[in-house]
């Protein structure tokens, strides 16, 4: 393929989701060594917050479990503002049902209020549940 050498990296940007970083040396250059290796692994843990950043920036959503569709309903209608009440009313649930989607939605995004959660979303950083 006319490459010389080539070094390939993963990174965990949340539980599930993992970006596949590759970097190759045309065929006419020298091998990688073992100092450009470890440059490539130090960038790599630097890119973590890049790519989570485009993760929540595309509106793919990493929290520590899926959200069912139920739940990115309810969490769509919370970071529009909605209260517990109204997202009920739109969305045909009753008010013990949405608080129940809330509670989840909170716990596997690793929040404890909307704030954090919207925080989250923007990719401003959190404090977490303990």
């Amino acid at each position: 393929m006319g490459l010389s050498d080539s070094m390939c990296g993963l990174v965990p940007v949340g539980t599930d989701i993992y970006v596949h970083v590759r970097v190759d040396r045309g065929a006419k250059q020298p091998i990688f060594n073992q100092e450009e290796a470890a440059a490539y692994a130090s960038a790599l843990q630097g890119l973590k917050w890049f790519f989570k950043q485009q993760v929540l920036g595309e509106g793919i959503f990493s929290a520590h479990t899926y959200l069912t569709n139920a739940e990115r309903e309810v969490l769509l209608c919370l970071l529009q503002g909605d209260s517990k009440d109204v997202i009920a009313h739109n969305l045909s649930k009753s008010p013990h049902t949405i608080s129940d989607a809330v509670k989840n939605i909170f716990k596997k995004c690793g929040v404890d209020s909307r704030p954090a959660l919207t925080a989250l979303w923007l990719g401003k950083g959190v404090r977490t549940v303990s």
